[in-house]
């Protein structure tokens, strides 16, 4: 028998190869691009691969009803949200829908054409699905994402969206997930994201730059064919494209795509001839999604970090109200019998925990954190049963904590060009609290940092970039959602802040003067960053131009790589742009420091 393929107008790619890679679709309006992806999608359910769909266009619930002609097919797809949804769209709990869907291989289509939705809504919900797809799927899936220029833009202001696309893009193959970027302008896409993608499916281009970009790409791959290819991309038609995969980089074919199966209504189609349109009925699919809902709730609830942090909240709890118990005077018998009942208490918490830890079903990433919390649960309890069993006379269970050592309060240096401003000696971290590592303290005390120069609620990127770590890496991440789990700070979106808790343990440098936040930030940036820094800061409370700050350090402000420097600035929150004026930020220039 032999191995099964995706067809792509005439070319042929293997099915798995194309069910776990990232593809790029690329055309204007009415180019045919959405209707090449649907036959694609299409021919993915064929073969049992479910699929989930972000759909900005509102083109992809129609996949439930056939299309005209013999060969005409109607899919049972389950379409939450848009118009007469299969099941309501709620941006803050999208999140169990997909997780269900993947669970149960149903197909999902996200309808996001929604007049009640906003684009920072769009975003929301691609990056916890797209989240939830990449790390927690189970087998071969493919995410389609409709007008993915919202997402993973040339000039990305929504970070945290962007690094979820651009992970399953490169990395989601590891999991055994695809993804299809459809979008109109290429020259929108970023051009990373893009240079990920394995399939390229080029379809109608008529703008200047989207051609002149579209150039540069084609002599990367095949110089002695892009003359011709650029000919004709705006003469195509609809359905028309050139098509490179990775066994034709260097000969790219032009086909023609097949009309797809399903019903693909155009702005011309009547709505009459829409409402008289027989769909496929999903019912049996919206039966089993709606109820693994639930269950995946509950599932999702107990292995959540932030569940095992209250269990040991309420364990402690516990505890501290049989220390304080009154000492028991009757009899030994009494006493002993006291005893046993508070170890009953104590190891039923233990046989609790193990039990929540034997049936977790969470992805590997999260298991070895989970794992060193109940380590650490049952650690403490360990502790306590064998006081307990060595204090008969007073019948007191004392969990022992090790008491947070105070540590001095250091000046920044002024000295720049030193990549770190305080190096804490080994015995420091080893004096700290137990449940806090080196980057825990690193990160409260940045917030603490922040939140002294007058930003009581940086974003993750700032504190990232205040303890000079990137606040995209895995571990970094792992690090801000572990001090949130612990109950030192609160994250709300892409904000975070210390609890009283955090405020405690965390120890923040000693500003004394504006000079030596200044002083902080050299330390901390390097190349063009540090550059644009310098000019803003000296300028101050002048703003200055953007072609003039090209000016000011020598380079090309328009080039890539340049912008992307100052685009890091405004990430970090050390500058505003209002038009084309630059400004040294607030977070610089704290009132009420000279």
């Amino acid at each position: 028998m032999s191995e099964p393929v995706i067809n792509i107008g005439s070319v042929k790619v293997p099915l798995l190869d194309y069910a776990v890679s990232c593809t790029a679709i690329l055309g204007i309006r009415d180019s045919g691009k959405t209707v090449s992806a649907k036959g694609i999608a299409e021919q993915l359910l064929d073969h049992s691969i479910p699929i989930v769909v972000f759909d900005a266009v509102g083109k992809w619930r129609w996949m439930k009803v056939p299309g005209p002609g013999p060969r005409g097919r109607g899919y049972k797809v389950v379409v939450a949200g848009g118009r007469k949804p299969d099941l309501p769209l709620n941006p803050h709990s999208v999140g169990e829908v997909v997780r269900s869907a993947i669970k149960e291989k149903i197909p999902l289509i996200v309808d996001l054409y929604d007049p009640n939705l906003s684009k920072a809504q769009w975003r929301n919900v691609v990056k916890e699905s797209i989240r939830i797809i990449h790390y927690e799927s189970v087998g071969v899936a493919h995410v389609f994402l409709e007008e993915a220029a919202e997402f993973v833009p040339q000039k990305p202001s929504d970070f945290d969206t962007y690094a979820e696309v651009e992970k399953l893009a490169r990395m989601g193959g590891n999991a055994s997930v695809g993804i299809t970027l459809i979008s109109q302008r290429a020259q929108e896409v970023n051009k990373a994201v893009l240079d990920l993608a394995v399939n390229l499916i080029l379809g109608c281009q008529v703008g200047s730059k989207a051609i002149e970009w579209i150039g540069k790409w084609l002599d990367r791959l095949s110089p002695d064919t892009a003359k011709a290819v650029m000919a004709t991309l705006p003469k195509l038609k609809s359905g028309q494209s050139w098509v490179w995969t990775r066994s034709n980089l260097d000969e790219p074919v032009c086909v023609q795509f097949p009309m797809c199966r399903s019903l693909h209504p155009d702005r011309r189609t009547p709505d009459v001839v829409l409402k008289s349109a027989k769909a496929v009925d999903p019912e049996k699919f919206v039966e089993r999604l709606t109820a693994s809902i639930p269950k995946i709730i509950e599932e999702a609830k107990a292995a959540d970090p932030r569940e095992w942090a209250k269990e040991k909240r309420q364990l402690n709890a516990r505890i501290k109200a049989l220390e304080s118990a009154k000492p028991v005077t009757e009899t030994k018998t009494k006493t002993e019998i006291k005893t046993v009942e508070k170890r009953i208490v104590i190891e039923g918490s233990i046989t609790r925990l193990e039990k929540l830890q034997e049936d977790m079903k969470v992805p590997i990433e999260r298991i070895e954190t989970l794992l060193e919390r109940a380590h650490q649960e049952r650690s403490h309890i360990a502790v306590a049963i064998t006081e307990a069993r060595e204090s008969n006379a007073s019948n007191m269970i004392t969990v022992p904590v090790a008491k947070p050592v105070a540590q001095p309060r250091r000046a920044i240096s002024p000295v720049a060009g030193t990549k770190h401003i305080i190096k804490r000696e080994p015995k420091e971290i080893a004096a700290s609290n137990g449940n806090l590592s080196s980057l825990h303290r690193q990160i409260l005390n940045g917030i603490a940092l922040l939140r002294d120069v007058g930003e009581p609620q940086p974003t993750i990127a700032q504190v990232g970039a205040v303890i000079g770590k990137s606040h995209n890496a895995g571990r970094i991440r792992g690090g801000f959602n572990q001090v949130h789990d612990m109950g030192y700070a609160e994250i709300s979106g892409n904000k975070i802040s210390l609890t009283p808790m955090g405020s405690d343990e965390a120890v923040a440098l000693d500003i004394g003067s504006r000079a030596d936040i200044h002083n902080l930030w050299y330390q901390r940036l390097n190349g063009n960053e540090l550059e644009f820094l310098r000019v803003l800061i000296n300028n101050f409370p002048n703003s200055v131009t953007l072609s003039d700050l090209g000016v000011a350090i020598g380079k090309d402000i328009n080039a890539g790589r340049i912008r992307g420097a100052l685009n890091a600035l405004f990430e970090k929150g050390l500058a505003t742009l209002n038009g084309d004026e630059v400004t040294a930020s607030n977070l610089l220039f704290p009132p009420g420091l000279d």
